[in-house]
């Protein structure tokens, strides 16, 4: 059952972050080509505006997938409330990183476009920002989401329950 919650989560994020970077593709469409311009040809501007929702979609998906891989592997041994923002904000900048180099680094090297690795390299930092920027958001809503009722930490105990487990008691005296 523990698994389906992680896949589940890892749905959720890369869905989250398809969002948000289908937004991120819109707006880029929308700034550089300004369809609200006289002239337009508005079937080709709906086709541009769809290729750049889908593609910042994508992007976005890719990255959200890839934070989320993070986090179920290198904070698979803590709870929520156990994690820093400063921790959760690096593999963000990690998985927003990770699909511009998995992308632009094969095709630097296949077809030689030694030129456009300044262009890239602005990408993948953008990226890297963005992925950094969400992943502190989501985790932000997430701390402040309430603990649901059928919720179990990994000792089976609501993650107030274990802190309060740890405690010891003090002795009157």
């Amino acid at each position: 059952m523990q698994i389906l919650r992680r896949i589940r989560g890892l749905i959720g994020t890369a869905i989250t972050w398809a969002i948000v970077g289908g937004l991120l593709g819109a707006s880029f469409y929308l700034i550089r080509y300004q369809p609200w311009q006289a002239g337009t040809v508005w079937g080709r501007a709906l086709r541009l505006l769809g290729a750049f929702l889908g593609a910042g979609a994508l992007w976005g998906a890719a990255c959200g997938l890839a934070f989320g891989l993070a986090i179920w592997g290198l904070g698979r041994h803590s709870q929520l409330h156990q994690l820093s923002v400063r921790r959760v904000t690096w593999w963000g900048a990690l998985g927003g990183v990770s699909f511009p180099l998995l992308l632009y680094t094969p095709l630097v090297l296949v077809s030689g476009a030694v030129q456009a690795v300044p262009l890239f390299a602005v990408l993948t930092v953008m990226s890297a920002a963005l992925g950094a920027v969400s992943a502190r958001a989501l985790f932000a809503v997430a701390r402040r989401a309430p603990e649901l009722p059928g919720e179990r930490g990994i000792l089976g105990m609501s993650p107030s329950a274990v802190v309060v487990e740890m405690i010891p008691p003090q002795e009157s005296g």
